[in-house]
């Protein structure tokens, strides 16, 4: 920095007068201006990386909803499992247990009870469209299979 670029008007005198910094004042200026400039970067540094990685919180809460979907996926295949049970279970009543005691066979249409009607899971659509459905998916297989539980039970 130049002491020449610096002028102020001096009205007693009419005339603009060179500024004279002390090699005190340059220091301090000098470094005031360092220091600004690492304060503002290091904040536009860390406002960038918090959007990009997240903060501690939300990466664990990232992990767990990672870990809770892996655990509604593979409660698929339990429910599969139970579903293909159930069906065999029908069979077998209508096979065996009411030709013994001379039943009528209770036909498919009773024995799986219809759906219709509103969503009524329309409340997972909060969650990110994977979770939501495997939610679906997961909550509808299980109303269905508890009807035709009761069904069976009846």
């Amino acid at each position: 920095m130049s002491q020449s670029n610096h002028y102020i008007y001096d009205a007693d005198k009419c005339e603009f007068v060179p500024l004279k910094y002390s090699r005190r004042e340059k220091v301090l200026h000098t470094f005031s201006i360092w220091l600004i400039s690492s304060i503002v970067f290091a904040c536009i540094g860390i406002a960038i990386l918090s959007k990009q990685l997240g903060s501690p919180a939300e990466l664990a809460l990232k992990a767990e909803n990672n870990l809770l979907v892996e655990q509604l996926e593979s409660t698929k295949g339990s429910i599969i499992s139970l579903e293909e049970q159930v069906q065999t279970i029908s069979q077998m009543d209508n096979e065996m247990y009411r030709s013994v005691l001379g039943m009528e066979p209770v036909p498919i249409e009773e024995r799986e009870p219809g759906t219709g009607g509103a969503d009524i899971y329309s409340e997972f659509d909060l969650y990110s469209q994977n979770s939501a459905e495997i939610l679906k998916w997961t909550s509808s297989r299980i109303d269905n299979l508890e009807r035709r539980v009761n069904v069976q039970k009846m």
